[in-house]
């Protein structure tokens, strides 16, 4: 039985990576056949400094996963209270401790790409590429928050819809951009890619908390979690 739950909820969540993985060697491909490798780096030597990041954004599904089994679990003390609303609690706390960072890098992003790389070198150019990329990382924190609450609330088919709409967005909207802008195109697609992640993540928890008639959410939308099988 238990391998039954694991392979319920674990196929969901590979098929939501295999999904997101591919958004990024897209972009990539894209900037190598538009613009050539010259580009490429220029555009990981963006992402590598907005990456100081990284440690506390990968450390959100660890964190909010077993926060939202447990909301599930103790749902009838949350009164009107909603995933969603835990969702976006958490996002706006996390965004609050990112914020000196994201103010730096916004307001002196020269200095932060010479610390980086080197007053000599050509990356220190991409100054506007890298404020465009505090936006991305900004939009990041909601998309991996909310993603991190469908999968403890056992809702994984959600999840892998979520990486989807960002991946379909990415593919209509990552060439042209791309094949325009260079690395701030590549960065563009970013944003437009958590964009759409976003918004559909929103909406799907708010259709699941209309569909349970304003309950936090439905038994029939929602999986049990797998640490309320144990539990019990």
């Amino acid at each position: 039985a238990a391998g039954v739950r694991f392979w319920d909820l674990g196929k969901w969540l590979a098929v939501g990576s295999l999904t997101g993985l591919g958004v990024m060697p897209l972009f990539l491909w894209l900037l190598n056949w538009f613009h050539g490798p010259e580009t490429v780096a220029a555009f990981q030597a963006v992402l590598n400094v907005i990456g100081i990041a990284n440690p506390i954004i990968l450390s959100i599904p660890a964190m909010l996963v077993p926060v939202a089994a447990n909301f599930l679990l103790t749902r009838n003390d949350h009164g009107a209270r909603s995933l969603l609303g835990l969702g976006m609690r958490y996002t706006v706390q996390i965004e609050l401790i990112l914020a000196p960072l994201f103010l730096v890098l916004a307001i002196w992003p020269r200095t932060a790409l010479i610390l980086f790389y080197g007053k000599a070198s050509a990356y220190c150019n991409e100054t506007p590429s890298l404020r465009i990329a505090v936006v991305a990382c900004i939009l990041l924190i909601p998309v991996t928050v909310l993603l991190a609450v469908l999968t403890g609330a056992g809702k994984t088919k959600s999840n892998a819809v979520v990486l989807g709409a960002g991946a379909v967005a990415s593919l209509a909207c990552a060439p042209p951009l791309i094949y325009a802008g260079g690395v701030g195109g590549g960065v563009l697609s970013l944003i437009v890619n958590r964009g759409a992640s976003g918004i559909v993540a929103i909406r799907l928890l708010l259709q699941s908390s209309s569909a349970a008639g304003g309950d936090p959410v439905s038994k029939s939308d929602f999986h049990s979690p797998p640490s309320a099988e144990i539990s019990s």
